[in-house]
């Protein structure tokens, strides 16, 4: 297996699908290390932690995705969930909205 972010990403992403948190979750930070602006894995590591039901640092990193791209649509639907899932209901339709 190849190295390139692109790679790792695209692993990632096969691991988060069948829920192997752990290994999302590494391949994830191997690619943060080597590219600590990339947005979508950003998004994708607090995925992870949303799925651990660590709402706190999930949504942290959805607004750290969110701060690197303003333009993609995934944080900020990913924050809704958050906002939802704690009934801050004004929150979570001011992030769905965005």
């Amino acid at each position: 297996m190849t190295n390139t972010p692109v790679d790792l990403y695209e692993q990632a992403v096969d691991k988060l699908e069948r829920w192997q948190l752990d290994e999302a979750e590494e391949l994830l930070r191997q690619l943060l290390d080597a590219d600590p602006e990339h947005a979508k894995a950003v998004n994708k590591l607090g995925v992870v932690y949303a799925r651990r039901e660590q709402l706190d640092a999930a949504e942290e990193l959805f607004q750290q995705a969110i701060a690197l791209d303003p333009n993609d649509p995934a944080p900020y639907s990913n924050l809704g969930n958050i906002y939802a899932q704690r009934e801050w209901n004004d929150r979570a339709k001011a992030a769905y909205e965005k």
